[in-house]
Order: C-alpha cells, then structure tokens, then sequence
C-alpha cells in the first residue's frame, strides 16, 4: 500500500514539474516574440534593445496560465488513474484557468490604455480571483 501511495504523489510533483517545464517554455516563447516584434534598438547606445513594456497586460500574460500548465501537467501524467468525479474537477480547473486568463487579458488592457498604475501583485490576484470565481461557477453548475 506505501509503494502505491508513494508512486501516486511522485506522479503528481512529476506532473506539477512537467506543467512547469512547459510554463517556462510559454514564457521563454513569449519574451522572443516581445523582442522580435516589440522592441527597438536605443540609437545612443549600441548594442542595447529596448523591449516595450505594457505593465498589467505584461504581468497577466507572463504568470496567467501557471495554473494551467501546473494542472494539465499533472492531469496528463494521471489522467488513467483518476476517478470520474477527480477527472471532472481536473478539467473544470483547466477550462476555467483558460477562460479566467482569457476573460482577464482585456481588464488589464483596459489598465494599460488607461494608463493605471497597477502593480504586479495586484493584478496577478485579480487574474487568480478572477479563475477562481470561473471554477466555483463551474463547480456549482455540476452539483
């Protein structure tokens, strides 16, 4: 029974590291097309790029799908071994990290274009809350 138990959490810290491995790919991915497509070169200094900030919307996009990395990861590498019910929250949890991140993006537009000065932490909770909110609702409607 230890062997089991045992052999069930390394899959699950496997699977949170595997969705964290991706996540540092997205953000990898997603600072090269910031510095290709959003940046300039500082005519005064040589050799110095100069990467556009957006602030909130910057702050969203760079941290609003860890949870949906950490929690796909760990699905992918369980999936097989989850009961009905757990595999029905798994997915409730990553739909809903998707919309959250989704339906949270043109709120920190709005902050950006308004040009509010909203710091990092504040608008990373909003997005979560924002998630969290989208799951008890998907939560409630299955009950």
């Amino acid at each position: 029974m230890q062997a089991k138990q045992f052999q069930a959490k390394f899959l699950i810290v496997t699977g949170g590291l595997l969705g964290l491995l991706f996540y540092y790919l997205y953000v990898i991915f997603l600072m090269n097309i910031k510095e290709h497509f959003f940046s300039k070169a500082d005519a005064t200094i040589s050799n110095l790029v100069v990467v556009q900030n957006w602030g909130p919307v910057d702050y969203w996009l760079d941290t609003g799908l860890l949870v949906f990395f950490v929690i796909a990861g760990i699905y992918i590498l369980n999936s097989d071994k989850l009961t009905v019910p757990e595999k029905n929250r798994a997915i409730a949890l990553i739909k809903s990290a998707i919309i959250g991140f989704l339906l949270y993006i043109p709120i920190t537009a709005m902050f950006y274009i308004y040009n509010l000065d909203i710091s990092y932490r504040i608008t990373v909770a909003g997005g979560y809350i924002c998630i969290l909110v989208i799951y008890l609702i998907f939560r409630r409607k299955r009950v």
